[in-house]
Parts: C-alpha cells; structure tokens; sequence
C-alpha cells in the first residue's frame, strides 16, 4: 500500500485505493485514513469519511466525530455525518441527533439518511416526533422520515455499544466470565433479595449475570457490545422483575426480544415486554443529549 501516498498520483486515484484498502484490510487502511482526514485536499477528506465508515465501530466512529469537529467543507460535512450511520456504532444516533437540532439545517438530510442507515430503535420516537410536525420537514425530509420509522419498527434487535470511556471498557475486555445461565435452575445460585440483579445478553444470546449486587454492565459484557442489558430479580427459578436500565449502553426497549431468545435457549417463559423501562425521560432530552458530541454545552 505505499502507492496510496504517492504524490504521482491524483486524488481520485488515492480515494479509490483507500476505499478498496478500508473493505480488504479495514484495521491496516485505518492509519491511512487518518491521514487523508488532515490533507488539505477535499477530494481526500472525502475518502476519509467514507473510508471510516466501512471500517466502521468504535475506531470509525471516534474518527468521523473527530473529522466533523474541524471540517468545514460542506460536501465533506455531508459525507462524514452519512457515515456515522454506516459505523453501526450505537453512540452514533445522539451524535446525529445534536447535529440535527444544533448545525446549520442543510445537514438535515443527511442526519436522517445517517438515521435510516443506522436503524438504531431507540431512533423511533425521534423520527415520529418529526412526522407530527410537518413544518419540521420538506418533501425530502419526509420521505426520508417515513421510510427509516418504517424500517426501524421491522429492526428491534441492535447492537448496544458501550457509552463509556474507552479505557474502561478495555479494562473488562475478555476477563474471566461472570454467571452464564444455562437453565431455570442456575436461578437458584442468586442469593435471595430485594435488590435486582445486573445482566447483558451477549450478541450470541447469552445470558450473563452475577451472583452479588453492583456489577457493571461492561464487565459482564467483557468488554464487548451487547444486545440487551439491565437489571432483573428472581423467585426460586423464575424472572420475576426486569428492566432495560443500563447506564453502559442505554438499550431500547424493544431489546426484549434478544432477552426472549436468550430465554427461550434457558427454558424460560418469554416476556411481552420488559417490568418497567427507561430512561425514563426519553433519550433525546437536553440533559440526556449533553453528554454525546456536538452537543451546545459541549467544549470546543
């Protein structure tokens, strides 16, 4: 790869090998990326973007956040926001949304292109409050609207990324496991309380708790992003309270249906829905909104 620095070639050229490099070797492509996202060169930037995108995660989406916080081209701006849809990283959506209702409006398409792309459920209720309001939209800012609340409602599985500092979720990343339960049964080896119990469902349907109060939800995950996550109690060998509060990774409530098939593995009975949800406020209140990028009390 070290034609991609080359300066015989043009900047059209270096896109399409980035690009090509960031789906074939996306953890080699990530360093060059980086480059381009500082050249003075749009054309490059742009490659930037997208190419962060594909690598996608944790790693594609730090560095888009990081590219938004100084670009000022308007078409790179575009394609950067675009591709925080396409790092499936879930703390994208908040991003999106302080984009949305703080940048200048042009950027509006491309929040909701970003929006649909993800397919992130806790997206939901955003979108509908858009559709109530139908000064809030153009023609194409509706389409756009109706289409990612339709494709939302057909996703309610997700994958949760961890909110939190970096360095402490790879503190927890692949330590020794927690209470992995296999059946009813394993209920048993909870010890009886009135406090509930933390748990993840790992993205393979596990479900991870513990047998003592205080567990943070990144360490039963190990580290790792979640389908679902947050605290339950039990009687005997049975679920008797659940809830989806995880300050870790904020899943929606329609994480349920990853609780149920890890149930359904156990032999528990499913649920219809979850004992009590939250945040109980919604995801999208300032104060929530505040803690992710490009937020008005964000520092500069």
């Amino acid at each position: 790869m070290i034609e991609i620095t080359s300066p015989s070639l043009s900047a059209a050229a270096r896109k399409s090998i980035l690009l090509a490099y960031a789906k074939e070797k996306p953890h080699d492509a990530l360093s060059y990326a980086r480059q381009f996202a500082s050249d003075p060169d749009p054309v490059l930037r742009l490659a930037a973007a997208g190419a962060f995108g594909i690598i996608g995660g944790r790693e594609g989406y730090s560095s888009l956040v990081d590219l938004l916080h100084h670009e000022q081209d308007r078409e790179v701006q575009k394609r950067a926001i675009i591709e925080l849809g396409s790092t499936r990283d879930s703390r994208a959506l908040f991003a999106l949304v302080n984009i949305y209702r703080h940048w200048n409006t042009s950027n509006q398409i491309s929040v909701l292109s970003a929006i649909h792309i993800l397919s992130d459920p806790r997206s939901s209720s955003f979108l509908e409050d858009l559709l109530t309001n139908p000064q809030a939209l153009d023609a194409l800012g509706k389409n756009l609207t109706e289409r990612a609340f339709y494709d939302v409602q057909r996703n309610p599985e997700f994958s949760y990324t961890f909110l939190g500092k970096e360095e402490d979720r790879m503190k927890e990343y692949d330590q020794e496991s927690h209470l992995v339960l296999a059946s009813p049964e394993d209920l048993l080896e909870l010890p009886q309380s009135d406090h509930p119990f933390s748990y993840v469902i790992t993205q393979d349907h596990q479900f991870v708790t513990a047998p003592f109060h205080q567990v943070e939800h990144i360490s039963l995950a190990k580290g790792r992003d979640v389908a679902a996550a947050g605290e339950f109690n039990c009687g005997s060998s049975s679920v008797v309270y659940i809830n989806n509060r995880s300050y870790g990774f904020y899943p929606a409530p329609t994480s349920v249906q990853s609780v149920n098939k890890a149930f359904h593995k156990i032999g528990i009975p499913p649920l219809k829905q979850f004992t009590e949800t939250f945040p109980k406020e919604g995801y999208f209140t300032p104060a929530f909104l505040s803690q992710f990028p490009f937020s008005p009390s964000e520092p500069q």
